[in-house]
């Protein structure tokens, strides 16, 4: 979730530099996190977690909103 978070803000930054829509921070958490479990059933042999996918996604959707704050 945290992971998802981060890269949110960080993207939320960056578009909001450049106004455009901030729910396009969504679709670069979404690529690091499913990156991040495609590492995990490749290299470490876990299963894939969309629950972990899920929960960064959250994080992205939380972060999106902060960012409004």
């Amino acid at each position: 979730m945290f992971a998802g978070l981060v890269v949110s803000m960080i993207v939320c930054k960056a578009l909001h530099a450049i106004d455009v829509c901030l729910i396009f921070a969504l679709v670069p958490a979404f690529f690091v996190m499913t990156g991040k479990e495609s590492i995990d059933y490749y290299y470490r042999k876990e299963p894939f977690d969309w629950l972990d996918v899920c929960a960064g996604m959250l994080g992205a959707i939380v972060g999106v909103f902060l960012f409004l704050l």
